[in-house]
């Protein structure tokens, strides 16, 4: 997994953000599926 690593950019739409959420796509998904509820009827609150 020898992938080319763009620039650093702290820009928050920048190609380093863009390629690393790529990359991270499927394990961020799974953790999502595990956490969030499977009930399609349950709506999650959030604090505000």
């Amino acid at each position: 997994m020898n992938q080319e690593i763009p620039p650093l950019d702290p820009h928050p739409l920048s190609e380093y953000v863009a390629w690393a959420g790529g990359r991270n796509r499927e394990p961020i998904l799974g953790v999502l599926k595990d956490k969030l509820p499977k009930d399609p009827e349950r709506i999650l609150k959030w604090p505000g």
